[in-house]
């Protein structure tokens, strides 16, 4: 049985931002939408399938809404 995707939280995401001195956050609503689009399900099943769609997802929401530095340390962070 497959492992179950465990997501970023807005308070990872904080936190990343404060360890990373990329702060501060403008728009709190744009960083949670961000981190919760790879997690969206349609009629009860995944939007994005695997891993590398739910990067594509998060990397995608990061640069149209981040500044360059911020999108790079939290993509980064997700794929350690």
């Amino acid at each position: 049985m497959a492992e179950k995707t465990r997501y970023l939280t807005f308070n990872i995401v904080v936190w990343i931002i404060d360890a990373e001195h990329i702060g501060p956050i403008r728009d709190e609503g744009l960083v949670k939408s961000a981190i919760e689009r790879p997690a969206t399900t349609i009629l009860g099943s995944d939007a994005y399938l695997d891993i590398a769609q739910k990067a594509a997802a998060l990397r995608n929401s990061e640069t149209d809404h981040h500044a360059p530095q911020r999108r790079y340390c939290i993509f980064r962070r997700f794929h350690r």
